[in-house]
């Protein structure tokens, strides 16, 4: 089983071109019988990006 989700507060990183700030969604999923965890930043909070069975 995998439990998915969307961590706290966005973060903010600095567009190295523009040095505008950007606004970063931190996106985890753990394995819940082996705890093991992937984490990822990510610049919109669209779950379709994230599952590679929407992925043509």
């Amino acid at each position: 089983m995998l439990e998915v989700d969307w961590a706290g507060s966005p973060l903010f990183i600095i567009d190295s071109d523009t040095g505008e700030k950007v606004k970063v969604y931190v996106f985890t999923a753990t394995l819940l019988c082996s705890q093991l965890s992937y984490v990822e930043g990510s610049l919109s909070m669209d779950l379709a990006a994230k599952d590679p069975s929407t992925h043509i």
